[in-house]
């Protein structure tokens, strides 16, 4: 007995002589003990607080579809504005991008071109993707019934070495789709720059570093449940009528808001002269990027076989200012890639960027469309779905189907 007296004293007498090494040690076994159980783990991702980022709101209405899509859109927001803009003229009405996300400018044209395949089409681009977030996107999203069958992965020269871009595992694509698909890339793919590693492992060793949150709406919803007998007793206030995920939201600052994002169908035409943000993305070859991006979207790929989904890989269009930016070295390096890649994964490849199909009206800046040039590659896309007969027939097999147990959305939603 005085012997566990001893040690008990010798400890307690260790920590007061050193009180912050004591309290560095229980941080460390705290820590740890939290990485092995990890509390979080097997708690749906979408019950967890989120800003409402680009991605937030296109997860939440592609999980919300019903019937599924069994087209996706993937690309950056050179793709997702030419998809939108199309979309309001061809319906004829304003589409608010954030919460509508359905191109029926891209369904309808590849119905028209070949009946009966019953295509409903997802608009997924977001702002300032790189082919690594639309990996993330395949990963975190197009599992069991809400997998598409069939990715149109619009491929821009940008998207595979833009200057600007650095660490795939830094962006908020990637951060927020990781909550469903942690990644276990290299850190070659995931942090390039050297000097950046260590607080990326850093982050990665600090338990609560990125789950602080989420244990927060843990401990709140315990406390509710627990508290729920008594509570009930009183008169509810008008507090309570906020819906969870708003409650959860309020510990972010909101990023992006309903209202602001719509597009009008034939809007006036203007054209915005920023050469100089192509000269800052696209100025440079980059080829440390655009190695490390061609190793991603050989992860894409892969990713897509294993979940049986048709990829249509499409060379979206460049315009004039673009190409001449990048020098047609660096221009031809990406076509290359793109029909090497299509010819490997045995997928269908579009050159949307025909000569003599887009005229200068067709451009808002030096890589975003109008409304018409985003029809016309729609156009592209659709040509060539409609000509293979194996698209066709597995479009026609994957008819969009109502999830078991989920009621229809409401019509014009």
């Amino acid at each position: 007995m005085q012997d566990k007296v001893s040690k008990k004293d010798r400890v307690t007498g260790a920590f007061r002589a050193y009180p912050i090494a004591g309290a560095i040690a229980i941080l460390v076994v705290v820590n740890f003990a939290l990485l092995l159980i990890d509390p979080t783990k097997g708690i749906n991702p979408d019950s967890l607080p989120s800003a409402r980022t680009w991605v937030w709101w296109a997860t939440q209405d592609f999980r919300k579809q019903e019937p599924p899509a069994n087209i996706a859109i993937l690309g950056c927001s050179i793709v997702m504005h030419s998809v939108w803009f199309a979309e309001a003229s061809h319906r004829k009405q304003p589409v608010e991008l954030i919460v509508d996300h359905e191109s029926r400018a891209l369904s309808d044209a590849i119905e028209r071109r070949a009946p009966g395949t019953h295509a409903k089409a997802f608009n997924f681009g977001l702002p300032g993707a790189m082919i690594s977030d639309d990996c993330m996107i395949v990963r975190a999203l197009f599992n069991a019934e809400r997998a598409p069958k069939m990715v149109v992965l619009g491929v821009s020269p940008r998207d595979l070495f833009d200057n600007t871009f650095n660490t795939p595992a830094g962006t908020k694509h990637y951060q927020y789709l990781s909550r469903f698909a942690p990644s276990h890339e290299s850190a070659d793919l995931l942090v390039p720059r050297v000097w950046e590693r260590p607080k990326f492992w850093l982050q990665q060793a600090i338990y609560l570093k990125d789950k602080a949150k989420p244990l927060q709406n843990i401990g709140s919803a315990a406390l509710r449940d627990a508290a729920a007998p008594v509570l009930n007793r009183f008169q509810k206030s008008p507090l309570d009528a906020i819906p969870d995920d708003e409650r959860s939201l309020a510990l972010f600052k909101d990023e992006l808001e309903r209202g602001f994002w719509i597009a009008k169908p034939d809007a006036p035409y203007r054209y915005l002269d920023s050469a100089w943000d192509a000269k800052r993305k696209v100025g440079k070859p980059n080829p440390s990027m655009f190695k490390i991006q061609t190793a991603w979207l050989e992860l894409f790929m892969q990713a897509c076989k294993d979940r049986n989904i048709d990829v249509v890989l499409v060379n979206t269009p460049a315009s004039d200012v673009a190409r001449g930016t990048m020098g047609e070295p660096t221009y031809q390096r990406h076509l290359a890639l793109l029909r090497d890649v299509s010819k490997r994964w045995n997928c269908t490849f579009v050159d949307a960027n025909i000569s003599g199909r887009y005229q200068p009206n067709d451009w808002t800046d030096w890589g975003h469309m109008t409304d018409k040039g985003g029809q016309k590659t729609l156009d592209a896309i659709a040509d060539a779905v409609a000509a293979n007969t194996q698209l066709v027939a597995d479009l026609k097999a994957s008819h969009p189907r109502q999830v078991a147990g989920a009621s229809p959305s409401p019509a014009g939603n």
